[in-house]
């Protein structure tokens, strides 16, 4: 039904969207509630994570035979700043335009009080990026957007005392991959996401990653067919090739490698071999 509500908001689904929403709305047989309570996708950019959210939001805030009435979802990214422009920006103008979801929300922009409320007394709002966050009440769904940004797990601290006696709960972190060693949280919930997976589990964290393999070329066209779910869809060869060269001319190919290849890779561009041990104290030790 998730893809349902997208198709409604003028965003169908691409594959990866739908698999994504489908896993996550797995029924454990054994109690009747959502098998996974934590979701974890790490994909590169412009690979429709946004419109993801605000379909997946809105199911939650409207599938009320299921999860009840008066949901409390709530949106975090890298600043409470950041957040608020993505949440007004893409999420209440998207949900204004939409002639199904239009009539049954309002929208509350009183500072610091920033929520969609929605007829049925479902609520979705922002969230700032402290240990404060999601205090106060109950709170069903929580997106942590752009997880690479948090260094630490405030937030998911936060967050666990508000959802703990929701039973169809849901805390989900959505990321590029960051910086290697500069990421800690992401880094840290990447482990154990691909852990999750090789163990099979089908309950509790479901993880989906989308990334070239480590070694594979930048520069061709085949490694971004083979981590970029949307290639081909909304977005096109040529764009991608257009950015893997200015990101080559300005000597900036990890940012490239991060952002569209979701790997995770040193902040500066430097040679494989002095990653170790750069090269500046490698020639320090050596004898004139």
């Amino acid at each position: 039904m998730v893809g349902e509500v997208a198709r409604l908001l003028g965003t169908p689904f691409m594959p990866h969207q739908q698999m994504v929403a489908d896993v996550l709305g797995e029924i454990d047989p054994e109690t009747g509630r959502l098998a996974y309570d934590e979701g974890g996708l790490t994909i590169p950019r412009q690979q429709g994570k946004t419109t993801f959210i605000l379909a997946k939001s809105t199911h939650r805030a409207n599938a009320t035979k299921f999860y009840g009435r008066r949901q409390h979802i709530v949106y975090t990214a890298q600043t409470r700043l950041k957040a608020y422009e993505k949440w007004r920006e893409d999420f209440c103008d998207a949900l204004a335009a939409s002639g199904k979801f239009g009539p049954r929300h309002r929208v509350n922009l009183g500072s610091g009080q920033e929520h969609i409320r929605w007829l049925n007394g479902s609520r979705f709002g922002i969230e700032s990026n402290t240990e404060k966050a999601g205090h106060g009440g109950t709170l069903d769904e929580a997106y942590l957007d752009e997880a690479f940004a948090q260094q630490d797990w405030r937030l998911e601290q936060a967050f666990g005392p508000a959802m703990i006696t929701r039973a169809n709960k849901l805390l989900m972190w959505v990321s590029t991959a960051g910086w290697l060693g500069g990421s800690p949280y992401l880094e840290a919930k990447v482990e154990l996401g691909r852990r999750a997976v090789l163990e099979g589990r089908t309950r509790g964290l479901a993880y989906f990653e989308y990334s070239a393999a480590e070694d594979a070329d930048p520069g061709d066209p085949r490694t971004w067919w083979s981590c970029m779910p949307a290639l081909g869809r909304t977005i096109q060869e040529a764009d991608i090739r257009r950015e893997y060269e200015k990101a080559l001319d300005a000597g900036k190919l990890n940012e490239f490698r991060r952002a569209y290849l979701n790997q995770w890779v040193p902040k500066e561009d430097i040679a494989e071999e002095w990653q170790v041990i750069p090269e500046d104290a490698w020639n320090a030790t050596l004898i004139p």
